[in-house]
C-alpha cells in the first residue's frame, strides 16, 4: 500500500494508525489468499467523497457526511466503503461492543451500534449529496 502518496500522509507520518489493534492477525476476508493476514487496512474513506468537492461553505451538513469507518474483515478490500451499490460488499465493523467509531467530513467522531450504522448505511445519509427532508 502506498500510505505515503495519501492525502493526510503529510500529518500522519505513521502506517500503524491505519491498522486497528484488534484487527491484527485477522484474515481480511475478501482479498486474495496471499494478503488476507497482512493487509495493513481497518478503516476505510466514503467513497461517495471521491469525485466531490466539499467545504463548509458549499455543503451545510458537514456533521452528517461519513469521512472514514472500521470496515468489518469480512467485507474490507480496497480502502473505500461504498454502500450505494446495493449489496454487502462494504460493512461496518462491529468489533468494540457491538459497533464502532466513525469520522465525519467535519472531523467529530462518534461511537455507533452497529445496527444503527447498518439503519445510516441503508439511508444513503453518509452520502454528500443526501438531502434531508
Amino acid at each position: 500500500m502506498a500510505f505515503e502518496k495519501g492525502s493526510i500522509w503529510p500529518y500522519v507520518r505513521n502506517k500503524a494508525v491505519y491498522l486497528c489493534p484488534v484487527d491484527i492477525g485477522v484474515k481480511a476476508e475478501h482479498l486474495d489468499v496471499r494478503y488476507r493476514r497482512e493487509y495493513p487496512l481497518s478503516y476505510s474513506a466514503n467513497a461517495r467523497l471521491q469525485h466531490v468537492v466539499l467545504d463548509a461553505m458549499t455543503n451545510r451538513r458537514p456533521s452528517r457526511v461519513l469521512l472514514l469507518i472500521h470496515e468489518g474483515r469480512k467485507t474490507i478490500n480496497d480502502g473505500f466503503f461504498d454502500w450505494t451499490n446495493g449489496t454487502d460488499d462494504d460493512m461496518p465493523s462491529d468489533i468494540h461492543y457491538d459497533g464502532s467509531t466513525i469520522t465525519f467530513f467535519d472531523a467529530h467522531a462518534q461511537w455507533l451500534s452497529y445496527k444503527e450504522l447498518c439503519k445510516r448505511r441503508a439511508s444513503g445519509e453518509w452520502s454528500p449529496d443526501y438531502r434531508l427532508h
